[in-house]
């Protein structure tokens, strides 16, 4: 412990603040960090970059070592850097009007620097929204800058990135590392950060960036985010109207949105974006706010697999080639165990009545409770591949004969557009999904089913029908298609997010 303590890559306070649960436990946090924290992805200070050493260290990885312990005893000797600064790989300059040269970059008046920063790592979900709408606005011109954790190569995960990227953590500590990003260094009228959702780490990298460069920032909402920090937390709503900021200062960890400070930080936007229209009711009535909806990557449109891939691919994962194929594309967290265990359960009732069908599920598991359940679901009729490459994504959705979005209208579903959903319209097959989101916006029978319920047994009913009827599930396959070409263009959302920074730029948003 003396080794990481002595270091100066580990900080006991920051440390405390981003794991703030283990207050009052009486374990040293260089101990919660050498037996917890590093296996959890936590990073040990904002110096150190825990993710992105092991993206360059897969020895390390694979050993399964402690990367600041590994980063100690061989990487420091040998020069591997701790944290990244940017990608030099990326491609930088998409247009003649935005060259650089040392890592600085040079514009004409029309140039916007923009900074995204992400609360999670270069190729999460919310990576895929935020690499689409950064290439998009580079193309437009723009100097785009792309802060997250983790490996900054991932982020060609989602096409090749024409942006620059920088470590979240580096931003955090060292915000004077955008004045060299930004042109002239000094943010002026045309620079903004675009925060990717409240959470504490995207709040305090966005502080100390605002900070350093004076210029206005935007804030992102794609979820409800308040009832994620309880359902992660555990904490009920009833419990939740009872608590005070300095109850949840001791609960809430970097990753989440702390309830009273978000809505400190978003009364301080220049605007907000939302990925869904009842999100305007999470926003101050008096800030301005823009509908931001995704685009669709080439992938998502490309050819069906022939008969003879779909039985080779069914056999390269263990999948019947006889069996029709539902597939789920996410993970499962506190939020939606329970209608995943809705979906599980489907799929089995359904072979119990005489219908092979099998669920083919990618993603991680963060529900440790339920986890002897969906184990006792797993056991057939489903195979979980866990966290797979994005590139072998748009194969396995060919593999589909129906999509199920599992679910119902809640307090959770009714405020977020699953990142998914695009892709499922898009692959041109029959799309089941809750009456609430996105399904307001599609005709029951026409371009998808909608369930109500969401329970089990509406799943199967659905499910048959689509299964029983070529005819239906052509319709909506074709339909489901159309609505997703029609929809969601990333060249098209990112022009109208111009025109939002623009107008809200020239009404001189400035820090509040």
């Amino acid at each position: 412990m003396g080794l990481i303590t002595s270091s100066g890559l580990f900080d006991r306070e920051w440390y405390l603040k981003e794991n703030p649960s283990i207050r009052g436990t009486g374990v040293p946090p260089a101990l919660h960090y050498l037996l917890f924290g590093a296996a959890a992805g936590r990073d040990p200070s904002p110096l150190f970059d825990g993710e992105w050493y092991l993206s360059q260290n897969p020895d390390a990885r694979q050993a399964g070592a402690n990367p600041l312990v590994h980063y100690l005893r061989h990487g420091a000797r040998v020069g591997t850097p701790p944290n990244p600064i940017f990608d030099s790989g990326s491609s930088p300059a998409i247009n003649p009007s935005l060259r650089v040269s040392a890592g600085i970059a040079t514009r004409d008046s029309t140039t916007l620097d923009i900074v995204f920063i992400n609360y999670g790592s270069f190729n999460n979900n919310s990576a895929g929204h935020i690499v689409g709408f950064a290439n998009a606005l580079a193309e437009r011109g723009h100097n785009v800058i792309v802060c997250a954790s983790g490996d900054p190569r991932k982020a060609a995960d989602y096409g090749d990135a024409q942006f620059r990227c920088v470590s979240r953590a580096t931003l955090t500590a060292k915000p004077e590392t955008l004045h060299d990003l930004v042109g002239g260094g000094t943010g002026g009228g045309s620079t903004l950060i675009h925060c990717w959702t409240t959470r504490e780490n995207v709040r305090l990298a966005a502080t100390a960036a605002v900070g350093c460069l004076g210029c206005p920032y935007f804030i992102h909402l794609e979820d409800n985010e308040e009832l994620v920090t309880r359902s992660l937390l555990g904490v009920t709503a009833a419990q939740a109207d009872r608590m005070s900021s300095d109850d949840w200062d001791g609960r809430v960890p970097a990753a989440l949105s702390h309830p009273f400070r978000a809505r400190t930080f978003m009364s301080g936007a220049a605007g907000v974006t939302i990925i869904i229209d009842a999100l305007r009711k999470s926003v101050p009535d008096d800030l301005p706010t823009h509908l931001l909806e995704p685009g669709l990557g080439a992938t998502n449109l490309n050819p069906e697999l022939s008969s003879a891939d779909r039985i080779r691919l069914c056999r390269e994962l263990g999948v019947p080639s006889d069996a029709r194929i539902v597939v789920y594309t996410g993970n499962i967290h506190a939020a939606n165990a329970q209608e995943m265990l809705c979906l599980y359960e489907a799929i089995h009732m359904l072979n119990r009545h005489g219908t092979k069908v099998h669920l083919i599920r990618t993603g991680a598991d963060y529900h440790p409770a339920l986890n002897h359940e969906f184990g006792r679901l797993s056991r057939q009729h489903v195979t979980h591949l866990g966290v797979v490459e994005r590139s072998r994504l748009p194969d396995i959705l060919k593999l589909a004969d129906v999509f199920v979005q599992p679910g119902r209208a809640d307090e959770f579903n009714n405020y977020r557009l699953p990142s998914k959903l695009p892709d499922f319209l898009a692959a041109g097959r029959p799309l089941i999904l809750p009456a609430t989101n996105l399904g307001l916006r599609l005709r029951d029978g026409t371009d998808a089913l909608l369930l109500h319920r969401g329970d089990a047994t509406e799943i199967a009913e659905r499910v048959t029908l689509v299964l029983a009827d070529r005819d239906l599930a052509d319709r909506l396959g074709r339909n489901a298609r159309r609505f997703a070409t029609e929809n969601f263009d990333w060249r098209r959302s990112a022009s109208r997010l111009e025109r939002f920074y623009r107008d809200r730029l020239a009404a001189g948003a400035t820090l509040k």
